[in-house]
């Protein structure tokens, strides 16, 4: 999800947010590299990492930062309402333009990218790929605010070039 605001995007999150994530699940005793099978992580930790970043979010769009949102809300696609609520919830400026950023793969490119990127949380993802696709392809995003940007990032992946023509639009 971007949030755009007089016209620059930048990015929000980090090593800092990481290693807090990391060190709470070790704390809790819970596997700190697994978050989708993780019954902890899933019930205590996954809403309250997602509000301090929209929390975050709010106070960078308060004070004329442009923001970006870089994470999977999957877990929210089902609530038509969500960004509406989130806006209102965290007070996000009423002149702030919402817009959903849809990025298109097909399976087989998600598990070589997911693979490629070598990050310890992804392993029970491709331990049983199927499942975890078929879950992933069936979560339809149906949020009715914001304005949607659809990119093909199946084998070529995206052009810098088709990049460059989507923001030029957003201006």
């Amino acid at each position: 999800m971007w949030t755009h605001h007089h016209g620059v995007l930048d990015e929000l999150g980090g090593p800092l947010g990481d290693g807090l994530l990391t060190g709470h699940l070790e704390l809790a005793g819970t596997d700190p590299n697994e978050r989708d099978l993780n019954p902890y992580y899933q019930s205590v930790v996954m809403d309250l990492e997602y509000a301090t970043v929209l929390d975050l979010a709010a106070d960078n769009l308060r004070s004329g930062r442009p923001v970006v949102l870089d994470a999977p809300f999957g877990r929210y696609f089902q609530q038509p309402d969500y960004l509406a609520e989130v806006t209102y919830r965290h007070n996000w400026p009423s002149d702030v333009e919402l817009v959903v950023v849809q990025v298109q793969v097909d399976k087989d490119t998600a598990r070589e990218r997911v693979r490629a990127r070598g990050c310890a949380r992804d392993l029970s993802k491709l331990a049983d790929w199927d499942t975890f696709w078929k879950t992933a392809e069936a979560n339809e995003c149906r949020w009715a605010d914001g304005r949607r940007l659809v990119f093909d990032n199946r084998a070529d992946g995206v052009t810098a070039d088709a990049v460059a023509r989507v923001l030029e639009s957003l201006s």
